[in-house]
């Protein structure tokens, strides 16, 4: 599996020999059928970049291999055993042969056991093991996991990914840049060009003189008598009889104001 390969079949004997016998000729010729029928699905960039795939998609193949393993053996009891468990009624099948697909990193999918051992069944379990994964999250995945004491982070050495050059950043920084290059006194440079023009000159000569003409306005307007000294002030009489009021006018809209009011009022009188 370190080195790329699809799954490894672990076979479990019975004890039986011509049962073995006849059940591991038959997975290894299935198997390398299906070495040469199926096809690895396609890598895409985008599960590498998400770390789906923890090797490079050159190192992975389609190859299948067998390793024997005997119930009797003191020295795999414990790996017999933890096969045995992955399902529930596995120790109820002590006398036929079975045989367990492993594949990632020590990753158990299921048991075939005595007849279950045959051409669909191989080939149904080698198509599940080669086919797309759709699951991202590891519990929802096929298969049991093996306790095994395998360094995988220094055996298998994860697929490259490709740098990608990052848009330029912007937001703060831009802006105080901007706000640096208009304090900036090599900035002002266009300004104090601008104001050197001939063109420049000639208007703030031109202004400059409308300024002079409007300061000379002002102090001739000063300079002249004020008419209000020349008016020969009134006496105290004539000014008493210039704005003496005229109550004849007063008592007249008096009048005019009672008499409204008063048919305002009978006007209401009678609505009511």
């Amino acid at each position: 599996m370190v080195n790329g390969q699809t799954a490894v079949w672990v076979f479990l004997e019975s004890g039986d020999a011509e049962k073995d016998k006849a059940a591991r000729e038959l997975l290894a010729q299935e198997l390398k059928r299906m070495e040469k029928t199926l096809k690895l699905p396609e890598i895409e960039q985008a599960d590498i970049e998400q770390g789906l795939v923890s090797v490079a998609p050159d190192s992975l193949k389609m190859k299948f291999s067998i390793v024997t393993c005997s119930r009797d053996d003191s020295a795999e009891q414990y790996l017999t055993q933890m096969l045995l468990s992955t399902e529930n009624d596995l120790k109820d099948f002590d006398s036929e042969p079975m045989a367990l697909p492993v594949f990632g990193r020590g990753r158990v999918l299921y048991a075939l056991i005595g007849k279950g051992i045959n051409p669909g069944t191989i080939e149904q379990a080698c198509r599940d093991l080669t086919g797309p994964c759709t699951c991202q999250v590891k519990d929802q995945n096929p298969g049991t996991d093996l306790l095994m004491s395998v360094p995988w982070e220094k055996l298998v050495t994860p697929a490259t990914q490709d740098e990608k050059e990052l848009p330029p950043l912007t937001g703060l920084t831009s802006f105080s840049n901007s706000e640096a290059a208009k304090n900036d006194p090599a900035s002002m440079a266009p300004l104090a060009d601008q104001k050197t023009n001939p063109d420049n000159a000639t208007a703030e000569k031109q202004t400059a003189k409308e300024a002079g003409q409007s300061v000379e306005v002002a102090e001739s307007v000063s300079t002249q008598p004020s008419e209000a000294a020349t008016i020969p002030a009134e006496d105290s009489g004539s000014r008493s009889l210039k704005f003496k009021p005229d109550y004849t006018l007063i008592t007249l809209a008096a009048s005019v104001i009672v008499i409204i009011l008063a048919g305002s009022y009978l006007l209401l009188v009678r609505k009511q």
